[in-house]
């Protein structure tokens, strides 16, 4: 698939002259190293690179290459050699070999699970200024520039305001802390929306638009670097509303967008059956809906709790969520590549703690109160009434705030619940059957129409009842979870492994051929005779595989692949039967 098209290696590479040898049609551009091959990538300077999945992970999760995926595993047995990774003894030392095996095997999967949020997980690497990595000619190209403007909108705290001359919000302090990365004066311009700010871009009068969501259209005049934050879109009713459980439920309800917002290019573009009212800005919006004349408003969630804070809107609730979760990044036009480069770098460079820093200066601040004292020495006994009836609202206030905070994480943690519930199994925490019915028929599709391979290999614990008869279900059940966990840390990422009822589990593997989905089942079959299972000791289990063929729809490949397994179980038990 890469044949024709431009791919960056870091140079001295072995697999470089693998490409060569077999693939003289792929394009390679050598570069200084796995990073700068990454960042090509993430620029679009190139199509892709090839590099040892740990490596990239790490790299990804290192310096913030959020909008790079991994493929599946290239399936090409000589270019693996050269990325697999083992340990290695002379043959004339079999006992270290021994221990190390030995040792090997023993890692649990929750320890596996630790090293890697240890080593591939960005939450534990702080990224310094010395990070950026600009090259020589964007330094000198900066320091002859000496000063940037940026596209920044007006009432969209807690991320943007004007006030005066000065900018405020999230967005402000991220550009200071880019001011002092690169030693060059950051200019605030102020635009109504995303369609202004695209405007000065274009004829020059900004370099950069600093809050843009990616969407389709954007993207075919307008470069991304990689998110630097993100939100939610929730409802926005009143406090009398009953819960909105989704954007369906807008259905006949008077529901307001404002047309300034990237919310609404969103929700138009998703719901484009549904009537939203246009409104110019967010608090004309959420005082419409306070007064009544608007049923809800469908909001960015951290802007909509700003200015309900700040109007005291008290009579207003998070009534639902969209289950939109937005990213925003900083835009600029494509012809500019080199500002794109340097803002990818700079976006990347930024630390967790720093995020987090800005996020909490802003998204936690307080309205408060202006109290004139010499007024207030002047005012009577009716001024001090006054002034406790404005103490007594603005605890009214902040009550109502951290009931719409609390309100907002228990939706949040009932929707991961019902996410949680609807796709995995409650004791093995694998995919339940509907979920693997769901992804294997879009997975059969995606074989058909790319002309994809695609197996099945479903898989039963030999003599289960009798563990449950011997032991007891509660031993049964330990059985089934470490029998889960072991195929879980066996098979490949891509491949989707599920309960499939009782003693019976499912793998659909993408991408693979029946003679390959052979070789896995016989390594998993070998592993389970190798593993105790606690009081229940050794056990084993049969496998029957099968693979897609034309006019193959799901029951069929299932009905083939039990049919096989009922060989395998005729059979003798422990071993792997196979139908194409």
């Amino acid at each position: 698939d890469l044949e024709g098209r431009i791919i960056a290696m870091p140079r001295g590479w072995s697999t470089i002259e693998f490409l060569k040898a077999h693939f003289p049609r792929i394009h390679i551009i050598e570069v200084e190293s796995s990073r700068q091959a990454l960042e090509y990538v993430d620029q679009g300077k190139v199509d892709a690179t090839l590099e040892q999945e740990g490596i990239a992970l790490y790299l990804i999760a290192k310096f913030g290459f959020t909008d790079l995926a991994l493929s599946k595993w290239l399936d090409n047995e000589e270019l693996q050699k050269t990325s697999s990774m083992h340990f290695a003894v002379l043959k004339s030392n079999p006992v270290l070999f021994s221990i190390l095996d030995k040792a090997l095997s023993n890692i649990t999967h929750s320890e596996m699970r630790a090293l890697k949020e240890k080593w591939f997980s960005r939450a534990s690497r702080s990224i310094g200024a010395e990070d950026v990595g600009l090259t020589p000619e964007e330094r000198t190209w900066l320091s002859e520039k000496k000063r940037l403007t940026y596209c920044i909108q007006q009432n969209q705290m807690p991320y943007s305001e004007f006030t005066g001359s000065q900018a405020l919000g999230i967005i402000p302090d991220l550009m200071e802390i880019f001011s002092e990365r690169l030693n060059v004066k950051f200019i605030p311009r102020s635009v109504s929306g995303f369609d202004q700010g695209l405007a000065r871009l274009q004829d020059g009068s900004c370099d950069l638009i600093s809050l843009a969501s990616k969407t389709a259209r954007r993207t075919k005049f307008l470069d991304f670097t990689a998110a630097y934050t993100s939100y939610d879109a929730a409802i926005i009713a009143r406090e009398d509303s009953p819960f909105i459980a989704g954007v369906a439920d807008l259905d006949q309800m008077k529901t307001g967008l404002v047309v300034t917002t990237n919310v609404y290019g969103i929700m138009l573009s998703k719901y484009p059956d549904l009537d939203f009212i246009p409104v110019k800005s967010v608090e004309s919006c959420l005082e419409q809906v306070s007064a009544g004349q608007l049923d809800a408003a469908v909001l960015s969630l951290p802007v909509a709790s700003y200015y309900i804070r700040k109007n005291g809107l008290t009579n207003l609730k998070v009534a639902g969520h969209t289950g939109l979760k937005e990213d925003l990044r900083v835009a600029v036009l494509k012809d500019n590549s080199r500002m794109h480069s340097i803002f990818s770098k700079l976006v990347r460079s930024l630390s967790l703690k720093e995020l987090e820093d800005v996020d909490n200066r802003w998204m936690a601040i307080e309205m408060e109160q202006q109290i004139d004292y010499g007024l207030l020495w002047q005012i009577s006994g009716a001024g001090a009434f006054v002034l406790v009836m404005i103490l007594l609202w603005n605890r009214k206030l902040a009550r109502l705030n951290r009931e719409i905070a609390r309100t907002n994480k228990k939706l949040q943690d009932k929707t991961r619940e019902l996410e949680i519930i609807s796709t995995k199994d409650s004791l093995t925490n694998l995919y339940n059957r509907r979920y693997v019915e769901k992804t294997f028929e879009a997975e059969r599709l995606r074989a058909v129409r790319y002309k994809k391979e695609l197996s099945v290999i479903l898989i039963d614990i030999d003599h289960f009842k009798a563990i449950n008869d011997t032991y007891g279900h509660q031993t049964g059940d330990g059985v089934l979870r470490t029998f889960a966990n072991l195929i879980k840390s066996n098979i490949r990422a891509t491949d989707i492994f599920g309960r499939w009822g009782g003693e019976e589990f499912i793998i659909v593997c993408p991408e693979i051929s029946i003679d390959n989905a052979i070789i896995m089942a016989r390594g998993l079959c070998a592993k389970v005779c190798q593993t105790p299972f606690d009081k229940a000791g050794t056990q084993t289990a049969s496998f029957g595989v099968t693979a897609h063929k034309k006019g193959d729809d799901i029951q069929s490949m299932i009905l083939r692949a039990d049919h096989a397994l009922y060989r395998a179980k005729a059979g003798g038990r422990n071993r792997v039967e196979s139908i194409v």
